[in-house]
């Protein structure tokens, strides 16, 4: 497979597609421009380029924590120094701090998901509880479960309410009745 760097507007923003014809590709039609690069055929296999590669090329990522470009060029003006980004991975944070942060933030986020298991387990539902990759402040509360025959979820703000869409509720009926049947369904997804 060869790397290809896809335009995807004419902005310059873009990203590295592998394939064997890029002229055969079926997103071809809505890219602004491609063209070859070789220098990334080796990240083919893992499928994602290492961020300081992409940046050392030239091109420039976002910092995941506030969102400043990181470039080859990155430049702490108040200091008038260079700025030395964190690489981890496909993410390039523009300063040690910044990675700092989203470290913190990442820790804080594992323990309310342990913490908010830990509710969910204790109430004795007849789920099996899992919360998504992505765990959103706006959502920090919710548990996504399923149970035999269906799928709901749980807000900690409504500890004694579950939310069930109407298609399983009778297979909920059948599995909370078999083992707590105090649990309440207070509304239904419509």
């Amino acid at each position: 497979m060869k790397a290809y760097f896809v335009e995807t507007d004419d902005d310059g923003t873009g990203e590295i597609v592998w394939c064997d014809d890029i002229d055969q590709h079926a997103d071809r039609a809505e890219w602004y421009s491609t063209r070859r690069a070789p220098e990334f055929d080796q990240y083919c296999e893992q499928g994602w380029v290492p961020a300081e590669a992409w940046i050392k090329w030239g091109g420039w990522l976002s910092c995941p924590e506030c969102g400043q470009h990181v470039t080859p060029e990155l430049w702490n003006y108040d200091e008038d120094e260079p700025i030395d980004p964190v690489y981890i991975n496909s993410s390039a944070f523009c300063s040690l701090s910044c990675y700092e942060l989203t470290q913190s933030k990442a820790q804080a986020t594992r323990k309310r998901r342990a913490e908010l298991l830990d509710q969910f387990n204790s109430l004795g539902l007849p789920a099996t509880a899992f919360i998504g990759r992505h765990f959103y402040a706006t959502e920090a509360n919710r548990i996504d479960f399923t149970f035999e025959g269906g799928k709901g979820y749980w807000n900690a703000a409504q500890p004694n309410e579950v939310l069930i869409a109407p298609i399983y509720l009778d297979a909920w009926e059948k599995a909370k009745t078999a083992i707590n049947p105090t649990a309440k369904l207070l509304r239904i997804e419509r």
